[in-house]
């Protein structure tokens, strides 16, 4: 009686192997496979195929400049969705609250500044420095220019500051 022996294909790294087994040559087929990234077949003694490893499909690398703006996309959209509830919330620059009146009618307080015998105040969109101790009103065109028009000083005719 006569054995059916089993031949694995040749590949590039390896040479034709002959097994007694089925199973272990469909094994070694499809490793081979594998390894190589081509099909490998499985033939009898007598020539008949008996099986065909198929090598898997691979995908093509992806070139590194559309991976890099893949990733780069994504994290914009991070930082986008993490920025919006903030951004939502503050919307724009806030406007500072007031204190109350003002010494002057009709000034809406902003800072006081008891030691210097002044107040910053605001009044439909302009700013002033107003003298606690003679109620005088000086405005200076911005709120940032406040603070170095008193600490120039003699902006009061009446007194020193």
């Amino acid at each position: 009686m006569a054995t059916t022996r089993y031949t694995v294909a040749a590949t590039a790294a390896t040479e034709a192997k002959v097994y007694s087994n089925l199973k272990a040559a469909k094994k070694e087929a499809d490793r081979r496979a594998l390894a190589a990234g081509y099909d490998v077949e499985v033939v009898t003694n007598t020539g008949r195929l008996s099986y065909t490893a198929t090598a898997p499909v691979q995908a093509p690398a992806p070139d590194m400049a559309s991976l890099i703006n893949e990733v780069k996309t994504e994290a914009e959209n991070a930082l986008a969705e993490a920025l919006l509830p903030v951004v939502k919330a503050s919307g724009r620059a806030t406007r500072r609250e007031g204190l109350g009146e003002a010494a002057v009618t009709g000034w809406e307080l902003l800072y006081d500044k008891p030691r210097q015998d002044c107040q910053v105040a605001r009044r439909n969109g302009e700013y002033a420095l107003i003298c606690t101790a003679h109620k005088f009103v000086r405005p200076v065109a911005k709120l940032v220019e406040e603070r170095a028009v008193r600490k120039a000083g003699g902006w009061c005719p009446s007194c020193s500051h």
